[in-house]
């Protein structure tokens, strides 16, 4: 039977023409129900990502306590870790239901928030008993402080460059996300905790692993060798470091989303 349904899902794919509303179709007449499609568009084109939920035991979808997770692999696999762009979901989710502070501390209880001797607090995702490798899978507050250092640094260099042309995030056009973890961000959630700008989410396009691409376009090709040493002699290089306003930016992007709540009116907690 699984045979039957990988050769149904590869003629479907493998036709120019196809698209997601149609693998959604595939889907659900296999009796999953929870399918939905979502279009990601750009000037170069789009794509259709697909979301599937497969309802267990004791998860929210049920009335249950369990997390939902949405695990990459075969039906049946059980989580090993978390991914790059599953930290900013979880982190994400955690801020929305105000299970963390703007600051990443946990500041409600249940049973997945947990705490160690010291008090340092963490949510647990898996259990040993439910994960592959019988250890625990969670997020902690030094887990959620060090990102939220990283999406600060991030959002305070857009902020930085910006506003040394006299711009803001009004004038952005288009925002490209690059890099193999860029490909699986939530642009949603990217937002919700101060990451990315919160801009009309039609602007934001994938464009995946573009170092790589890039090499391999040079390895093969003279005109893109010719191509990179233009775009590098007309490229202004901004020192972030000997900014006087980069320190105050990065101190003020160190919250979720932002001290600046007016910067990010969609993100709103429950």
């Amino acid at each position: 039977m699984l045979l039957r349904q990988m050769l149904d899902i590869y003629d479907l794919i493998d036709k120019p023409q196809a698209s997601g509303e149609e693998c959604a179709a595939l889907i659900r007449s296999h009796g999953i129900t929870e399918v939905t499609v979502e279009r990601v568009s750009g000037d170069r084109g789009g794509t259709d990502c697909i979301k599937i939920l497969i309802p267990g035991s004791n998860g929210k979808s049920c009335g249950g306590t369990a997390p939902t997770l949405g695990i990459v692999g075969p039906d049946g696999q059980k989580p090993v870790g978390i991914c790059g762009s599953g930290i900013i979901d979880v982190i994400a989710e955690l801020y929305r239901t105000s299970i963390i502070s703007s600051k990443g501390q946990f500041v409600r209880e249940g049973k997945r928030v947990a705490h160690d001797e010291h008090g340092m607090g963490r949510y647990i995702l898996a259990t040993g008993a439910e994960s592959e490798t019988g250890r625990e899978i969670s997020i902690t507050e030094v887990d959620i402080d060090s990102f939220i250092r990283a999406k600060a640094a991030i959002f305070s260099a857009i902020n930085i460059m910006l506003s040394s042309l006299d711009m803001d995030v009004t004038v952005l056009s288009h925002v490209y996300v690059a890099g193999g973890i860029g490909s699986g961000i939530n642009m949603e959630n990217a937002v919700r905790i101060g990451m990315l700008p919160d801009i009309d989410r039609e602007l934001f396009e994938y464009l995946g692993n573009t170092s790589l691409s890039g090499a391999y376009a040079m390895a093969r090709s003279d005109c893109a060798v010719d191509k990179v040493d233009e775009l590098a002699s007309n490229m202004t290089y901004l020192e972030l470091s000997t900014n006087p306003r980069y320190m105050d930016e990065f101190v003020a992007a160190c919250f979720l989303p932002h001290t600046n709540r007016e910067l990010f009116p969609s993100s709103i907690q429950e």
